[in-house]
């Protein structure tokens, strides 16, 4: 089930490995997920090409905060952390330099970085995909 995967531990869950000989009917489930998807809404996709991004050596408490948080420093109680500001306040790209931060420390689990002018990142359905 995880080919090439060293000193892996997994407790509880079903896990159901499915081996397709049919590539046709795999491919095309592929190809309805990434219709459903929207890999543009990812933290170095190449729809987002230069994205705004905290300047050297500013915001570093907030990020701190945020890596504290990410890691457990504060417990496992406060699972979801809300960055919130009026517009224009910076959050996009601390939100961005911290997508980069745990991405170079192989810790990022996912992005999403929404867009009211991008159809395909103005809503939830992708998200969900």
């Amino acid at each position: 089930m995880f080919p090439n995967s060293n000193n892996v531990l997994i407790n509880g869950g079903t896990f159901i490995e499915n081996h397709e000989n049919n590539h046709a009917q795999s491919s095309e489930a592929v190809k309805r997920l990434l219709e459903a998807s929207s890999p543009g809404a990812l933290y170095n996709s190449g729809e987002r090409f230069d994205p705004l991004k905290c300047h050297p050596n500013t915001r570093t408490a907030i990020l701190q905060k945020l890596m504290d948080w990410f890691i457990g420093v504060f417990g496992w109680d406060n699972l979801v952390l809300w960055l919130y500001g009026p517009a224009g306040a910076g959050k996009s790209a601390i939100a961005q330099t911290f997508a980069e931060l745990c991405a170079e420390k192989n810790f990022l689990l996912a992005s999403f970085f929404f867009s009211r002018s991008d159809s395909r990142r103005n809503n939830d359905k992708a998200l969900v995909a």
